[in-house]
């Protein structure tokens, strides 16, 4: 198995880590784009595993996303007019 091989398991049993919510983990949206690879509402903005940034939804985000946080994304937190998240 070359190496190009090796790097693409690896990466894929990366994808099957526990992600934890770091800082800065959640931005606030008027709306939810969409994701950049389907149709469906991107619940994430982040790194993947390719090292490329997207919009994900959460399908996507659980086997390409790397994690949450600063340097690796944020959960998009839809928030209409004054209303406030926890």
């Amino acid at each position: 198995m070359g190496n190009y091989w090796k790097s693409i398991d690896n990466a894929l049993k990366l994808s099957d880590l526990p992600r934890k919510r770091g800082k800065n983990s959640i931005r606030r949206v008027d709306s939810l784009p969409k994701c950049d690879m389907c149709d469906e509402p991107a619940r994430y903005d982040g790194l993947t595993l390719y090292g490329m940034w997207g919009y994900m939804c959460q399908r996507h985000y659980s086997k390409v996303g790397v994690g949450l946080g600063l340097g690796k994304g944020q959960e998009l937190i839809v928030v209409k007019g004054g209303d406030e998240i926890d």
